[in-house]
């Protein structure tokens, strides 16, 4: 960990891609040997989980391995997902962008391992969330940034301008997620709130992206920690997801009626990400919860298709990442855990400093498929690689 007082330099930003660290990585491992064991009597853990403890000097998730630390100056603030965001973007660059401690945003173009350019002091104050969004509509790439307290800023990618900045959209100033949307040749903002309890929290909203307020959704009080948007071409309709305490709700944006409600059982415990995808003619959602279990539904008819436990060895997830047709990469409490989600199995581990609130799979030219992560706090964004 670095020293928290002292802001990073954003000058001397390193990009160091080809270090081996071999001697650091030893180093770590010696480090935490005692601590695998204590963590293992502590927990009693189950005898399926013996074989990874014994692991020293354990490098690998799989047949990935740490290939360095991708940039060093990079700041998480709250325990979030989506604290980083990698996409191509219309003219077939691509992007990772990323905030600093002094609330900059870093955009590098990550198949040159070049820094593009730096938006400096982008608010006063820090950046909870970034994501990106391809505005179809004006054929253009989107940047969502979302900054505590309570503040939006949209950034056109090509010039790195600034469309819009929403301020004060909650009362309690507890937004935690923001999403777009198109419809009708229109883009929409879908902001969320997240108050103590329900009676201190405001529903969903919805603005244009000229900052006019266009409509509630539902009127909902649920306290939502994660915004989704999926456009279903089969129905032709666009749906806004939700993961809230003890479940997750899915909107008709059109009709502003509930679609569906995936509820599981009663917990009270946030959901932290969520992806939807298509599979075997199954459009289904995968969601983390706070209660130490994967679920994978059939987003249409609600069915509860699998359900996978961690909870006698993980309860908090944050981050999800789909890696191919069987595994996901879940970001846990201090450790990336790889899980077949078809056997229902946990694969393999990675011990972190911190806990990992984002995973992203990304294609680069010179090396393929890779996983890209970023811890809380001011740990570095690290760079993961498949074995040849």
């Amino acid at each position: 960990m670095g020293n928290k007082n002292k802001g990073p330099a954003i000058e001397k930003l390193e990009i160091d891609i080809n270090s081996s660290d071999e001697e650091d990585y030893n180093e770590y491992f010696n480090d935490i040997k005692d601590k695998d064991e204590k963590v293992y009597e502590s927990y009693n853990f189950k005898d399926k989980f013996f074989e990874y403890f014994q692991k020293k000097k354990k490098k690998n998730i799989s047949n990935f391995y740490l290939k360095s630390n991708l940039v060093k100056n990079s700041y998480a603030f709250r325990q979030l997902t989506h604290t980083f965001t990698t996409f191509k973007s219309i003219n077939d660059i691509l992007f990772l962008i990323y905030s600093t401690e002094n609330n900059s945003l870093v955009c590098i173009n990550l198949d040159k391992f070049k820094i593009i350019t730096i938006i400096k002091r982008a608010y006063k104050n820090h950046c909870y969330s970034l994501r990106h969004y391809l505005d179809t509509i004006n054929k253009r790439d989107i940047l969502i940034s979302l900054f505590d307290i309570n503040v939006i800023k949209l950034w056109d990618i090509k010039n790195f301008e600034c469309i819009i900045c929403l301020k004060h959209i909650y009362t309690n100033e507890k937004m935690f997620s923001v999403y777009l949307l198109g419809e009708n040749n229109m883009n929409y903002i879908i902001t969320s709130n997240y108050g103590r309890d329900k009676n201190n929290t405001e529903p969903v909203k919805v603005y244009d992206t000229n900052g006019k307020f266009i409509k509630l959704i539902n009127e909902s009080n649920e306290r939502t920690l994660i915004l989704y948007t999926f456009y279903d071409k089969d129905l032709s309709k666009n749906f806004i997801i939700t993961g809230n305490f003890n479940n997750v709700i899915a909107y008709d944006f059109t009709s502003n009626t509930i679609y569906h409600k995936y509820f599981d059982v009663q917990n009270d415990k946030p959901h932290s990400d969520i992806i939807i995808f298509k599979e075997d003619n199954i459009t289904k959602l995968i969601e983390s919860c706070n209660d130490g279990c994967i679920r994978i539904w059939d987003f249409h008819s609600c069915l509860l298709l699998n359900k996978i436990n961690l909870e006698y060895h993980e309860k908090n997830q944050y981050s999800l990442c789909l890696w191919d047709d069987s595994h996901l990469f879940v970001g846990c409490v201090n450790k990336i855990a790889l899980v077949n989600y078809k056997e229902n199995k946990i694969v393999d581990y990675y011990e972190q400093e911190e806990n990992p609130l984002t995973l992203q799979k990304v294609y680069i030219s010179k090396y393929g498929e890779c996983l890209i992560s970023q811890d809380l706090g001011d740990e570095p964004i690290k760079f993961w690689i498949k074995q040849k």
